[in-house]
């Protein structure tokens, strides 16, 4: 959390929760990172740049898994109601197959989950039960990009997967 708050962000810094971020325990991650600073959309947004001519909504929903661990699961309707309709719209969504839900209600959704497939010995077996990998997708309307991460789940190994930190910069269209 510390590391993340001393990003140089402008409009400050947000993180949404994964399901490894229920496993170790919701109510501690959400503590950690609001004590370092860092807004925990849960099924909520903002309005970013609003001085800019109007700005974008940043929306983030709950983990998929939440269902499993007493929380409601991701509700999408409930962040758009949180930001003015006409606004341009960022998702954080920890799980990439969520987009199949939501495509064409957003204009790009960020999100990770699949750790880029990890093992890739020239081919991505992740691919095979995966959908969404890694990179960008169109998906009826919305930008996916799929973050690698820098994380490993099983094995604490990656083969052909590079660990990846992104940096999207935005401009007016």
């Amino acid at each position: 959390a510390r590391k993340l708050a001393d990003l140089p962000a402008r409009d400050g810094v947000a993180a949404v929760l994964g399901n490894h971020d229920y496993y170790a325990g919701a109510d501690a991650v959400i503590a950690t990172l609001a004590g370092a600073g860092i807004d925990v959309l849960r099924d909520a947004g903002r309005r970013i740049r609003s001085a800019d001519g109007g700005g974008f909504a940043l929306l983030g929903v709950d983990d998929l898994s939440s269902e499993k661990h007493g929380r409601t699961g991701p509700r999408l309707a409930r962040a758009l109601s949180a930001v003015p309709p006409d606004l341009a719209r960022i998702l954080l969504s920890h799980q990439p197959s969520t987009v199949d839900a939501w495509a064409g209600q957003v204009a790009v959704q960020l999100s990770g989950h699949t750790h880029g497939g990890q093992i890739n010995p020239g081919f991505s077996p992740a691919g095979l039960f995966m959908k969404y990998v890694a990179g960008a997708y169109e998906v009826n309307g919305t930008t996916l990009y799929v973050n690698r991460g820098f994380g490993t789940v099983g094995a604490p190994s990656r083969v052909g997967v590079p660990p990846e930190v992104t940096r999207i910069v935005l401009v007016a269209a």
